[in-house]
């Protein structure tokens, strides 16, 4: 055996348990197993421990185990590569590796060497498979680089691809892996070795540099335009109000030779302007300050008055309601012989009704004394309105007057014009120069080797030997694929047909052998036909890449072959893992998979082929001879003991 088997698959509890699973290498290994058993979770931990982005570890199995360790062999060397499982769900990035001629998996996780990070490991599985030469370049535009992550396409045929009637290979099915994956295919199906393939990937780099270079270029050659039409407007800004002489020369200077003309102009100083009755301005405008001050002063007086108006108002609301009360005069009668209130007769004079009527007539003349003297301030608002209007029309003739004295000035009115249209020029050319952004200078040099490199790889390694070769190892699949094709069951349309493969996509066309009528996959229909044509493309795509001596090990993980011909009805305790079949012709049909399965491992040297699988055939003798585990639904034996610690 010279292809990379995997021997031993194992899981480490929480309390430092281990649960080893073991492989038979260079053969068969059937796991058989009820469902919840943990069969399915084989293939995602072995991908775990080949560096998988993610952790798609079932939740049964990472509650309960701490790491996953792998132990493969070459049949001369041999690796171990353990991965953590983190508590979080997310992939771990921290593993271990550790190999050599006889290296065995420890029986707790304390034991595992070679502590490092996804990448280091990553490295050195990809070494001992054959990555390296392609992998240890220092080029960065090696961006596409061939990696363990790529040949899990050609090793894994789990639940979603085996019977898929639109994903041919795994992993096509995600947007992230199918385009690594289908760049790397040229390399697998050997039309480029690792030199072209670097080449190739350096040759994309370069393409890249070259529009990146010629982007800066026009960058910044439309920078420099941009400056320059900038830089001659400011100046002919400046020009119009006498800063800057324009010549035509100024059309031919350089981008520096400009921004120094303008950085000059900023150097210019402000010019006071001389007013010829500056003295006679000024006096008015302090004679207008200080009228200003008087108008703004009986403005103020005004309103206090008219406030205190407001008062008095209401002060002789008040006086008159009192002296309403005091009128009581008319409500008495008075005579020396009846009372003054009641009007009964006085046998004689009374003293009572003389005070009274003298209270009354005293309240009659208090209230003609209080109306004589009411407050009264209408003749002061009158004053300050007067004086108001005197001061406003003295204001409006000095401003006429300074008015007028400014136009008699045409010389200084003009020089302060100028004045402020010079301060704008000068602050837009400030504003440029301080503001304006610079791009990185253009190096020709830089894309001229570019594209002499660019030059050199076309022409080393030529668009039509690679497609040559390409379609060389197409056929060669293809022609596998037929062949194998034809010891699988199968129905309507692929009965009689040949099977052509093309990887650009990639894909399989299926043509009648007979009617040459052309049949896309996606159109193929039942599962058993399905069935059939991954089980063909894999194993001739394996046998292919045996023949190429490819860095992909020899392992095929096939996940439950019985689908087709699985029973819907519920199994029993004592029957759950015998035979399945609906029918014996579904019975015939699921051996001749595992016939067919059984042959192609004996005729390629160094393939390995794991099953996991529902059914049990107990009549055939092969397929009960490489069943290494039985874990029936009714038993505690599984994947995972359901008595390992969760915490």
């Amino acid at each position: 055996m010279s292809r990379w088997n995997i021997s031993h698959l194992a899981f480490y509890s929480k309390n430092d348990l281990c649960r080893t699973i073991e492989f038979n290498v260079n053969d068969v290994t059937i796991i058989t197993g009820a469902s919840n058993t943990g069969k399915s979770a084989v293939i995602s931990a072995i991908d775990y421990c080949l560096g998988s982005s993610t952790c798609n570890i079932p939740a049964f199995v990472s509650a309960r185990v701490t790491h996953i360790a792998t132990r493969w062999s070459d049949g001369t060397t041999a690796f171990i590569v353990a991965r953590e499982l983190s508590r979080t769900g997310k992939a771990s990035g921290n593993m271990y590796f550790e190999y050599g001629s006889d290296v065995e998996l420890p029986d707790s996780a304390g034991g595992l060497n070679g502590s490092g990070n996804i990448e280091e490991v990553k490295g050195l599985i990809e070494n001992l498979f054959g990555f390296k030469e392609v992998n240890q370049t220092d080029n960065v535009f090696n961006i596409n680089k061939i990696s363990i992550r790529q040949i899990t396409p050609f090793m894994y045929l789990d639940k979603n691809i085996i019977i898929s009637d639109t994903t041919l290979m795994y992993g096509l099915d995600d947007p992230n892996a199918s385009k690594r994956i289908v760049d790397s295919l040229p390399y697998f199906l050997g039309a480029i070795d690792l030199d072209e393939l670097e080449a190739l990937n350096r040759l994309r780099g370069l393409k890249k540099g070259v529009e990146n270079e010629e982007k800066k270029k026009i960058l910044f050659e439309q920078h420099q335009v941009d400056l320059l039409e900038k830089c001659r407007s400011l100046l002919a800004e400046a020009s119009q109000v006498g800063l800057y002489q324009m010549t035509d020369e100024i059309n031919g200077a350089s981008k520096e030779k400009l921004i120094d003309d303008l950085k000059n102009l900023t150097n210019w100083e402000y010019r006071a302007v001389n007013f010829e009755n500056e003295d006679m301005v000024k006096a008015l405008q302090q004679t207008k300050m200080s009228e200003l001050n008087q108008l703004n002063a009986l403005r103020r007086k005004k309103t206090a008055a008219l406030q205190i108006n407001t008062t008095t108002s209401e002060y002789d609301s008040v006086v008159d309601k009192q002296i309403s009360k005091l009128d009581l005069g008319k409500f008495f009668q008075h005579t020396e012989e009846k009372c003054p209130v009641c009007s009964s007769d006085f046998t004689e004079p009374n003293e009572l009704s003389k005070l009274i009527e003298n209270s009354i007539v005293e309240l009659k003349r208090e209230k003609n004394v209080v109306k004589q003297h009411r407050p009264s301030i209408n003749g002061f608002v009158k004053e300050m309105d007067t004086q108001i209007e005197t001061l406003q029309t003295s204001i409006n003739k000095t401003d006429a007057d300074i008015r007028n004295l400014i136009k008699e000035s045409d010389v200084a009115q003009k020089h302060l014009v100028l004045n402020q249209r010079i301060t704008r020029v000068i602050g837009r050319i400030s504003y440029f120069l301080d503001n304006h952004s610079t791009v990185e200078a253009f190096d020709q040099k830089k894309l001229n080797e570019y594209n002499e490199d660019i030059e050199q790889i076309t022409k080393k390694y030529g668009k039509s030997q690679k497609e040559e070769r390409i379609a060389l190892a197409e056929r060669k699949i293809s022609k596998y694929t037929t062949a194998n094709l034809k010891e699988l069951p199968k129905g309507i349309p692929i009965e009689t047909c040949d099977v052509d493969f093309f990887s650009k996509q990639p894909k399989l066309v299926i043509t009648d052998s007979e009617t040459q009528i052309k049949t896309q996959f996606e159109n193929i229909g039942s599962d058993e036909n399905y069935l059939s044509l991954h089980l063909s493309f894999a194993f001739a795509f394996q046998r292919f890449l045996a023949e190429k001596q490819s860095s992909v090990p020899g392992l095929l993980i096939l996940d439950q072959i019985s689908r087709p011909y699985y029973s819907n009805k519920t199994e029993s305790e004592e029957s759950d893992l015998n035979e399945i079949a609906n029918s014996d012709d579904d019975s015939s049909a699921l051996e001749r998979h595992f016939n067919f399965i059984f042959a192609q491992v004996a005729s390629q040297d160094g393939l390995q082929v794991i099953v996991l699988e529902h059914a049990y055939l107990s009549y055939h003798e092969e397929y009960k001879k490489t069943t290494k585990y039985q874990w029936p639904k009714i038993a505690n034996d599984k994947l995972i003991p359901s008595d390992w610690p969760v915490n």
